[in-house]
This record gives C-alpha cells, structure tokens and sequence, in this order.
C-alpha cells in the first residue's frame, strides 16, 4: 500500500469520525482529525493486526495513550474490519453502547488497553513492551500521545523505564498539535523542546511532518532499525486537520458539529457521500430504542412542578466571580479551568487573572502548587474533574494538604454519573468514600445552583482548612431558593406541601433540627440526586406516603442528629447517591448502629461496577438512581 492510498484512507478516517462526533452530540474532534494519518499508517502499514483474531498473540499492540482522540481510532479498525462502521458511527458515545468516549478494552476489539486520562498509555506499553522482552516475543509496541499529555508526570516516568529497559521494541509516537483544553501547549505549560528532552532520556528521535505519509513510513522503518534504545517520533500536525474552520482552534478540541458545520466538513474532505439517508434512519432508529428502553420524563414536561435548569458548577463560578477580588484567594487548575469555572475568578475583573494560574495536566503538580500557595497563608482553590482531582492527586491531597490542614479548597467538578458521554473513566463514583476518610478534610456536594454558590462562599471564606466540593456538570433543577437556610455542616430538610406551578414551592425547606413533622419514610441524599427524591416525594405524596428528604449537603462533617431524628421518626431510611453505593449509604449507617437506632434502612447507589458513557438521564435510570427507581424502592421497602 502506497503513500497517496494510506492518505485516501486517513481522510475516510476523518470523515467516519466527524459522522460518529455528529450522531454522539460530543466528542473530541480536533485530536482525532490531527492524529488521522499517524493512526492510518500504523494500522495499514506499520503494525502487525488481524481483524479476524483481534487478540492474535502475534499482533503489535497500539496503544492510544490520548484516548479522547479514539473516533480516529475507531474508525481505523472498523475500516480494517473489526467491526462495523456504522455500528459505531450511530452508537458511539450512547447508553449501552461497546464504543465508549474513551475506550474499554473489554468492550471493543481492537483496543489494547482502557482508559481515558492522560498519562496512562505509555506506562502500559512499556509493561506491554517489557513483556515482550521477558518472554522472547517478536511483538513490537506503539503508543501514541498528544504533546499536552507531555505535561504529565506519569508520562516521564515512563519514558525513564523505557530507556532503562533498553526497549528498542517500543516506539512511542508525540502528535504535536500545539494545543490543548486550556489553550496553546507552549502557554499552558511548555513542553518543548520534546526532541532534546527525549534525548536526554537515552531514546532516539525521530521528527517528522505528522501528516506526510512518506515521512511517517520512513520514520517508522528508523525505529525499527534502532537497537539499544527505545524511539519517539514527534509527528508535527495541526489541530483539526482537514476541515478549514476546524484547523488550529482550540474550540474545536471537546465540541460535536452540527449538521450544517458536518456537511460543510464532508465537502471539503470530498466525503459528501459518506453521509447517508439510511445512516440518518439507523442513528434515528438507536436514539428511539434507547428512548424506549430508558423511560425518561423530562423536567418542565407537565403543566405544573415546573423548575429552572443550572449546572451546579456554575452556582460554584458565580462565587468565585463575586469573592474573587479577595487578593488572598490563589487558583491554581490543570488544563480544565474553564470547565471547572476557575476563569470565573477574573471574569469580570482581568486584574485578577494574575491569581489564576495552569499546571497543564498534571493534577499531582495542581495539588502540590495550592499546598505550597496554603503554607505561605493564601486561600488555595485546585480545581479539575473530581475522579483527577480526589483520584489522580489523592495522595497529594491527603499527605500534602489534609495532614498539615492546608487552607486548600478543590473544586471537584464533574462528578459523578452525570458526567454522562466521557463515559466510566470519567465519572468520579468513588470520592465521597475516599475524601470523607481522609482526616482534616470537609466535604461538600450541594444538590443545586443556589446551594452551590452559598456553600462555596462559605467554604472558600469562613471554613478554615481543606474542603472538596463535588459538583456537578449538567444542567439540574433548582430546587432550593434564596430564602432557604444554609448552615455549613448542617443538613436541610425539605417537606412537601402540595402540587404546585413551580417545583420549589411546592416544598418548605428548614434546617433539619428546626424540622417538626411526622414522614413515613426519610430519603438521605446529596447532590444532583436531591432534586430526583424530591420529584419521588411528590409521586409517592399521590399515594398517601409522606416523604422526608434530608439533604446532607455537607457530607463531613455529617448532621448526625439529623440522621437519628430521621430513623427515629420514620419507619424506613434510604440513602441516595450519585457514587458507589455505601458511600453516603455507609456514612448513615455507621451513624445508626453507633447509636444503636433499630431502623430499616435501604442503600441506593451504583452496584459495585464501572458507570459507562451515555445521556446523563438514562444513566441515572439505567443504574436505579432517578425518581421512579427512588419511588419504587421506597414502596417495596414500606409495604414489608
């Protein structure tokens, strides 16, 4: 196969992938279109695969370390016939779909190893490339990477291995793109010169124009004449290769076309016919059979209990736009400060844009720089997804921040099921057991927009020591109002009234210890599930069960007392959470058999698995966590 048939090809590649990017409503188009060529040569060229036995021990192992980049990837294997263009194409991204937003080795064959944030790739190929070593096979191993994943600790570390193991069977391939979430990589956080860096390391370099098949193919047949030393190939590209809007913006690194930007992109890719009517109709056919099998009722779809839609995140970036002028506070994030709302910070005033500041990916760095900012008396705020910044940092925060109670506060965002599309490597379902363990350290996961903006102030200003704030990303009802009470540490109790025009008035919220009624059943939740129990509580309210719905909106420190008034004074307590269930679940009931409370208590959470990419709202029905699933738990569990 020629250089002009691998070019044809990489440019399918970018058609199949913009297709699929449409169809999902998100995606990473940028890194896909940049890494086309780099991963048609490999597949078609370079590596050794057979489609027919995608676990041949014989094969070379790719590994894609930019996993954000895998529509590219995706469309590479279906063209090489592990499994069907259009059944990714029309899937991808979707509620129990086998192509996740970032891959999973044990759904989709072809994929060498799960996973989704930066780093991890090239530790595994260089496991992957020492096994080949040990056990005397003739397997060779590649791992592409982006240039902003260059920011990451983990990826050094590897490449140190590599050369140490003297691995000349692993070829390790930079796309150098130029860009990242946050902005151009040399802004963000410079990596450059990669080529001198890789030298110094003990691998050979190899650069090379990432979109000239000839000067891939040449740099390919370099590595493999080299011994002694493992190889990096810096492939210079351009973001958005391809399509002329798409080239060289950055906001065009997380965002779907819609289908007037997609046609246009097929048109200048000469791929108009890759866009079918029976495609449109099989898209349309999975997005009804998801519909169907994953009731949903919209908020605001009835004539009443009408609510107003925000992200809780935004609640968190209106309080850093108010208090941000507070020249004591210091933000610090890692290459999602937009999406974390820490450029809310100097929104509306530029002159604190001095105070907020990048690390690049590399979350263990964020969370040292806010210790270090801490120790020297500012208010630290770190700020990335919650599975980065409680996951990836975890040790840093416990060991750095929470020991010598560090006045660090981390804007968690992102957490949960409801991350929704980026899929289980994305959603954070395990932090409230591992932030609530760690000593020193608050924990608060609001269930709104307004509960959110009140609890950050307070946390960032008057809380004097570390506090995670887990948020959440999607738009959800706002259930509380501007009235409502708010105590730091002290759950919320929301009674419902009766049916009415607005969701919020139809509930009267009160701190939990002035709360004075008489419920058959007490729902602990936090978080974006709150407004789910509340919408339960009014169906259950139709059948004559008076529902109590605490809101534990500080996880730690716990409201005790109100969890023990709460068994008390019902019959049956179920605990909600968007998390692994046990997390909340286990809090509560540690609380109860500590004072030796005799009450039925039933746990719902996400069952010991991984979350998966899809709608937000599916997921929550899918994994028993929305209203009718909350409704349905409590009239089983009463009517025993």
């Amino acid at each position: 196969m020629d250089s002009s048939e691998l070019k044809r090809i990489a440019d399918d590649v970018r058609a199949n992938a913009l297709i699929a990017i449409y169809f999902a409503g998100s995606g990473h188009p940028g890194g896909s279109l940049s890494a086309a060529e780099i991963l048609a040569t490999l597949y078609f060229k370079e590596a050794k695969t057979d489609s027919s036995k995608p676990g041949w021990d014989g094969r070379d192992r790719v590994f894609l370390s930019a996993q954000h980049k895998c529509p590219a990837q995706y469309a590479v294997l279906a063209l090489k016939g592990f499994f069907s263009m259009e059944e990714f194409q029309t899937t991808l991204r979707k509620t129990d779909s086998s192509f996740q937003g970032h891959p999973h080795m044990l759904d989709t064959p072809g994929i060498e190893m799960s996973g989704g944030s930066l780093g991890h790739g090239l530790p595994a190929a260089v496991g992957s490339a020492l096994n080949a070593k040990l056990a005397v096979k003739g397997y060779r191993v590649y791992c592409v990477m982006g240039d902003g994943e260059q920011e990451e600790g983990s990826i050094w570390e590897a490449v140190m291995a590599a050369a140490h193991y003297e691995l000349d069977n692993l070829c390790g391939i930079v796309d150098a793109n130029r860009l990242q979430i946050d902005g151009p990589v040399k802004k963000v956080m410079n990596v450059e010169p990669l080529p001198e860096k890789y030298r110094a390391f003990g691998w050979h370099v190899v650069e090379c124009d990432g979109h000239d098949v000839q000067a891939l193919l040449n740099a390919f047949a370099e590595a493999r004449a080299t011994k002694g030393k493992p190889t990096a190939i810096i492939a210079r590209t351009v973001k958005g290769k391809g399509v002329s809007f798409m080239e060289n913006e950055v906001g065009w690194h997380g965002k779907a076309p819609d289908r007037k930007q997609l046609l246009k992109a097929l048109k200048e890719l000469g791929r108009e016919d890759f866009f079918t009517k029976q495609l449109e109709d099989k898209a349309a056919g999975v997005k009804a059979r998801l519909q169907g099998k994953f009731v949903v009722t919209p908020w605001n779809s009835g004539g009443t209990m009408k609510v107003e839609l925000k992200a809780i995140r935004d609640g968190a970036g209106e309080c850093l736009k108010e208090i941000g002028c507070d020249e004591r506070i210091v933000a610090v994030g890692a290459d999602l400060n937009s999406s974390v709302k820490l450029t809310s910070l100097c929104e509306d005033h530029s002159e604190n844009a001095e105070r907020l500041l990048d690390a690049g990916v590399a979350e263990q760095d964020m969370m040292g720089i806010a210790a270090g900012l801490a120790k020297e008396g500012r208010i630290a705020i770190a700020g990335s997804f919650s599975i980065f910044a409680t996951g990836r940092a975890w040790e840093f925060l416990r060991t750095s921040v929470c020991y010598p109670k560090l006045n660090v506060k981390v804007i968690a965002s992102h957490g949960g099921l409801t991350v929704g599309e980026d899929g289980a490597t994305h959603q954070s379902l395990e932090d409230f057991s591992t932030t609530t363990i760690i000593p020193n350290l608050g924990v608060f996961v609001p269930c709104d927009y307004l509960e959110a903006k009140k609890g950050s102030r307070k946390a960032i200003l008057d809380v004097k020591g570390p506090v995670v704030l887990r948020l959440g990303r999607v738009n959800t009802p706002v259930v509380t109002r501007e009235d409502a009470p708010f105590v730091y540490g002290k759950a919320n109790v929301a009674s419902f009234k009766g049916e009415a025009k607005n969701l919020v008035d139809a509930f009267e919220w009160e701190l939990a210890s002035e709360h004075k009624g008489s419920e058959d059943v007490a729902i602990v939740a936090c978080g974006v599930v709150v407004p789910e129990a509340m919408h339960a509580a009014w169906q259950l309210s139709k059948q004559g069960v008076k529902a109590r719905i605490v809101n534990v909106h500080t996880l730690k420190p716990l409201d005790e007392d109100a969890v023990l008034r709460a068994a008390k004074e019902t019959k049956l307590v179920v605990s909600v959470e968007e998390h692994q269930v046990g997390g909340l679940g286990n809090l509560v009931a540690g609380v109860l058999t500590r004072n030796a409370v005799p009450t039925k208590q039933v746990m719902l959470g996400v069952a010991d698995k991984f979350g998966e990419s899809g709608d937000p709202n599916q997921l929550l029905a899918k994994y028993g966590l929305n209203a009718e699933s909350i409704r349905k738990a409590v009239e089983k569990n009463l009517s025993r």
